[in-house]
């Protein structure tokens, strides 16, 4: 059996290096593909990777350009326990004779569908490929990972946000985002209070104001990360802070976005 592994940027190399992955073992692969003698063994590194769950690696006969254009030939899941070193491997004994392109896609979080998170800074996906010979072979290919940007990926959720209050609807009252909950404290609390006080000013940005039935349906973009592990506990970058001043009060609510419609209501 033959070895054949295709030569990867110098980035990728520095960071398999770096985290000392060997390109040259052929029995560490996370997946069963039978007793097929014919295999793609794809190592992927995460750079700055947030969200491991839901990813796939596909091959193809085409570079992948857009998922709703994409028609893969096969597919497996990368563990979101995969060790540094580990691979995830495929069958390609169907393939002799075709070129096949590799890229890691992740599924939305809260919807359908999946994009691309093979990191393509330095090398384009069309570099990610081999081409299936006749021999039994173990092909290696190595993809780095990381977060896309995120302005091309989000998805929106539709927050339908009623404003109450002592149980009764508040008619046309103006709504604040302040942004995600990681910076928010009592102490910029009063400072937006007490801001507003002094010369009637709001430094963040106004969703616009309530109906006639006190309610506000505006659309929150999704960050893919999701919740991920901070140095303090987990961070939900899709929990956001909204408010309202009313005589002269910050009145706040926070809003877990957890899907693509949300309702939830601000009550004081």
């Amino acid at each position: 059996m033959k070895i054949f592994k295709t030569t990867p940027p110098i980035c990728v190399l520095l960071v398999l290096m770096f985290l000392g992955i060997s390109c040259s073992d052929s029995d560490d692969s996370a997946s069963a593909v039978g007793n097929s003698n014919k295999q793609a063994h794809v190592y992927p590194v995460g750079v700055g990777l947030e969200r491991k769950s839901d990813t796939k690696i596909f091959l193809s006969e085409l570079p992948y350009e857009s998922y709703d254009t994409f028609d893969p030939v096969t597919s497996v899941e990368v563990p979101d326990d995969l060790a540094i070193g580990e691979s995830v491997a495929l069958d390609v004994k169907d393939y002799i004779g075709k070129t096949l392109y590799f890229v890691a896609l992740r599924k939305f979080l809260f919807s359908d569908g999946y994009y691309n998170i093979t990191s393509t800074t330095s090398t384009p996906l069309t570099e990610h490929n081999a081409t299936i010979q006749e021999v039994d072979s173990i092909y290696q290919i190595s993809l780095v990972l990381s977060e896309p940007s995120s302005t091309d990926y989000w998805d929106k959720s539709r927050l339908t946000l009623t404003v109450k209050r002592n149980s009764e609807v508040v008619p046309n009252m103006e709504v604040y985002w302040f942004g995600t909950t990681q910076l928010w404290t009592d102490e910029l609390k009063q400072s937006i209070q007490s801001r507003y006080m002094l010369d009637g000013s709001v430094a963040y940005p106004s969703m616009t104001q309530t109906n006639a039935e006190g309610v506000l349906a505006i659309d929150v973009p999704v960050n893919e990360a999701g919740v991920v592990e901070g140095e303090n506990g987990p961070i939900n970058y899709n929990e956001h802070v909204f408010f309202v001043i009313d005589d002269n009060t910050v009145q706040t609510v926070i809003v877990d976005i957890n899907g693509l419609e949300v309702e939830q209501t601000l009550s004081y």
